[in-house]
């Protein structure tokens, strides 16, 4: 799956989803691992013999977030929703401020059950082979840090507070299937359905009700790769990418933007043309490859950006860049 998007225009993957091992994605990057206990978990499968093409494979963990010290807890360290956390500090920017975080003298370590599992299978003949895979996820996640507004100092500031939410869940399924006939044709694609849900509302804003939603986190996303000739001098590539739509803080301030409020996106397909051509040099002289392209081919680009010197710098979400032409050459050594 595709990482998250430049500009923070939105998560490709979401904050605590399960990646393929069945752990939680970037949940303890920042934490020592004196603060983190062991896991406990299981781990369920089926190896086939060689001459059988399925598998099935599924996992159970258990993870703990230790309890931030006071010092990390000072400099704003911890696994907070990024989402939330972008939002609190592009609010203090634009009033003027900057965020001072401090934790509630109440934090609680953060607690996590994962559930994974993965069907595999593939079927190959004289000149082709496809196949899918089936996997889902559920995290549940106590206890779960959030970061929330407390008011301003008196240098106008904004007061950030980390504390315990209730808690939250990711849970959702993934679909993918791939083919190849002859190296010459081969596909690849695959396509999430998933929520991404706090158990209580969650503030974002001093001026706008809360969500149960995870910010800036689509409900649907997926991916395709289409490759034509694989093993000639000339290939041809058709990518695309899909995000659907997903909800988007938008602060005040732009003209016709009188307050804080939660925008949906619409959905984006971005597609991708790419051809390259290879020229043998001849023995021992490397070779040459002429490629060119189009990068968001029918342009599916954000249309709302705020204007003025007021404007919600930070809204921003979508395809990291409109319709772009590209070409080059590069040389390659044998």
């Amino acid at each position: 799956m595709p990482e998250t998007l430049e500009r923070d225009r939105g998560r490709i993957e979401p904050p605590g989803q399960l990646d393929r091992a069945g752990g939680i994605a970037g949940r303890d990057g920042d934490l020592p691992d004196a603060l983190i206990d062991e896991p406990l978990g299981g781990q369920l499968g089926h190896l086939p013999r060689a001459h059988e093409q399925h598998g099935f494979f599924a996992q159970i963990g258990e993870d703990l977030l230790g309890q931030l010290d006071r010092r990390e807890a000072d400099e704003g360290r911890g696994s907070e929703p990024e989402a939330i956390h972008g939002c609190h500090e592009h609010a203090a920017a634009a009033r003027g401020g900057r965020p001072l975080r401090s934790p509630d003298p109440a934090l609680e370590p953060e607690y996590s059950d994962s559930y994974s599992f993965s069907l595999d299978f593939d079927r190959p003949t004289t000149h082709s082979i496809y196949g899918f895979t089936l996997s889902g996820f559920y995290t549940r996640l106590q206890n779960t840090f959030i970061l929330e507004e407390a008011g301003t100092d008196d240098q106008g500031n904004l007061q950030l507070e980390k504390s315990n939410g209730a808690g939250s869940r990711v849970y959702g399924l993934t679909l993918e299937a791939r083919a190849n006939w002859d190296n010459r044709l081969e596909f690849d694609a695959g396509f999430t359905l998933q929520r991404s849900l706090y158990d209580d509302p969650v503030t974002w804003s001093a001026d706008a009700p809360g969500t149960t939603d995870y910010l800036r986190t689509p409900n649907r996303y997926g991916y395709y790769t289409l490759m034509l000739f694989n093993d000639r001098p000339l290939r041809l590539y058709l990518t695309g990418v899909y995000t659907g739509p997903m909800p988007v803080a938008h602060f005040g301030g732009a003209p016709g933007i009188d307050e804080d409020r939660l925008e949906t996106s619409h959905d984006f397909l971005e597609t991708n043309l790419k051809g390259s051509y290879d020229i043998d040099l001849g023995k021992g002289k490397g070779g040459l490859q002429i490629f060119g392209g189009v990068q968001n081919v029918f342009n599916a680009y954000q249309t709302d950006f705020d204007t003025g010197p007021n404007r919600d710098s930070n809204y921003v979400y979508g395809p990291a860049r409109p319709r772009t032409f590209f070409m080059g050459l590069k040389w390659k050594s044998k």
